[in-house]
């Protein structure tokens, strides 16, 4: 996780979210490669979800068909993971199911000139319209923008579960 994506989502935990225990929260992509999300949620329950096993992954599944009821969780964190997805449209609409109204969306991704990095498969770049297309159905954006803080744009947002 890049300096800059790290702090992005410890803005978000700390000025946007709730207090510690109204709520789980669900890090999909969850595998610590260079930082994790989970280090801004402590007092929450915190479940990591990942395709593969390996540095705090709680859940080893499929982000398209994930394996927690409906309204399971209070808030979802994805964060540089989706560019890597085979089908990110699945996974978005597999992240609003496990929402609870009023929930939380905090995501990242690569933008539009990112370099590619092969590990695992690097597929997608993204835009702030892309990202409108994904989750706007199911969110209302706080927070939707697309910035250049480190090797290249990242697109972010923030938004609440309608």
């Amino acid at each position: 996780m890049h300096v800059s994506v790290y702090e992005f989502i410890r803005r978000c935990a700390n000025q946007f979210t709730f207090p510690p225990g109204n709520g789980p929260v669900l890090d999909v992509g969850g595998l610590n490669v260079n930082g994790t999300a989970r280090d801004h949620f402590a007092g929450y329950a915190y479940t990591s979800l990942d395709m593969r096993e390996g540095s705090g992954v709680d859940v080893v599944a499929d982000a398209s068909a994930m394996p927690f009821p409906d309204a399971s969780f209070r808030t979802v964190v994805t964060s540089s993971m989706l560019e890597h997805d085979r089908t990110p449209w699945l996974t978005a609409a597999e992240i609003a199911r496990d929402r609870e109204p009023g929930g939380h969306l905090i995501v990242t991704a690569p933008g539009n000139g990112w370099p590619h990095h092969e590990y695992p498969d690097d597929i997608w770049r993204f835009s702030v319209p892309a990202f409108d297309s994904l989750f706007g159905q199911w969110y209302r954006w706080i927070l939707l923008e697309e910035v250049n803080e480190g090797e290249g744009p990242d697109v972010r947002g923030f938004g609440v579960r309608l």
